[in-house]
């Protein structure tokens, strides 16, 4: 009877700390709805080498001209947290905005920009980026963002161009990507180019030479190939002796010297 008792008190007693639990939650949620914004608080994630496309100021600029109501020192329940995000994410630069007031009744504001992953050059020079996401966005004034470069026999960029296996830039997006997930290749690449051929042809930071990949299949056993005839037979034989590097067979490597000789390995 003794033991039925305690038991029963324990849970009263859970029930009694549960309860005020909630409702002091429920006190402190409703206190903040009714309070006023301390500070707003920006935190724009930076890209590698800690790059900015977008920067707070730009931030500021959007939400002055797009959302009618002033944010540090507002009434919290007038906001529109869900509108701000839209605003925000409206930008070419963001790829996800988060809005939430903390427990201080300050107004955070979290970006993740997107990601450039090569810079594209058309013939008439006009310049934009491409993103990992396949997005094409300008190029900011202000950037210092370092990437390797598109260039060659190009037209306009159509987001329906990454779904033609056929398309430069889709060949050219897709063994991007390749590159950025293999650390030799990445170190490697200065530049892709789009030949008359519309094969993709990298272009290396070291030696005289030009990397014909061809198309975006069978990727990363083109670059084991390319390591390995790099790590066994340019050592030997010098960087510059090379005119060109041949990978669009399967299986092959076709080395062509400076004096014209096709060497298959």
């Amino acid at each position: 009877m003794k033991k039925k008792l305690i038991n029963a008190g324990i849970k009263i007693l859970s029930l009694v700390v549960f309860t005020s639990g909630v409702l002091g939650l429920i006190s402190a949620t409703e206190s903040e709805s009714y309070g006023k914004v301390e500070k707003v608080i920006v935190d724009i994630s930076p890209l590698d080498g800690e790059v900015w496309l977008i920067e707070k100021e730009d931030l500021a600029k959007m939400l002055n001209k797009q959302y009618k109501l002033k944010l540090k020192g507002q009434s919290i329940q007038n906001l529109d947290l869900i509108k701000i995000e839209k605003i925000i994410e409206k930008s070419e630069y963001v790829q996800d905005a988060q809005v939430y007031i903390d427990a201080r009744n300050n107004l955070k504001i979290s970006v993740v920009q997107k990601m450039p992953i090569m810079r594209v050059f058309l013939p008439n020079q006009h310049t934009f980026f491409i993103t990992n996401q396949g997005s094409k966005i300008p190029v900011p004034g202000k950037s210092a963002l370092r990437l390797p470069v598109l260039t060659g026999n190009l037209k306009e960029f159509k987001k329906s161009d990454l779904k033609d296996s056929t398309n430069v830039y889709f060949k050219a997006y897709h063994i991007m990507k390749a590159i950025r997930e293999n650390p030799f290749m990445l170190g490697l690449t200065e530049q892709l180019v789009a030949d008359s051929l519309q094969d993709i042809v990298l272009i290396p930071k070291l030696g005289n030479h030009r990397i014909i990949l061809g198309n975006a299949d069978d990727i990363e056993n083109k670059f084991k190939r390319l390591e390995i005839f790099y790590k066994k037979g340019m050592p030997s034989e010098g960087w510059n002796l090379y005119k060109e590097i041949n990978l669009k067979y399967r299986d092959q490597v076709i080395a062509t010297k400076a004096n014209l000789v096709p060497i298959k390995s």
